[in-house]
């Protein structure tokens, strides 16, 4: 509950940010996880 109203209180420009960063590191950490993943394969 308390997770809503938080999100009002930030403006909508801060969100899509944090949204955005968020997506490149979950982008950025499967990128890492991926690559791990060959090398111990190989």
């Amino acid at each position: 509950m308390h997770q809503r109203k938080y999100s009002t209180s930030i403006s909508p420009g801060m969100k899509i940010k944090s949204v955005t960063t968020a997506l490149k590191n979950r982008a950025i950490h499967l990128r890492w996880a991926t690559l791990c993943n060959h090398q111990y394969q190989k």
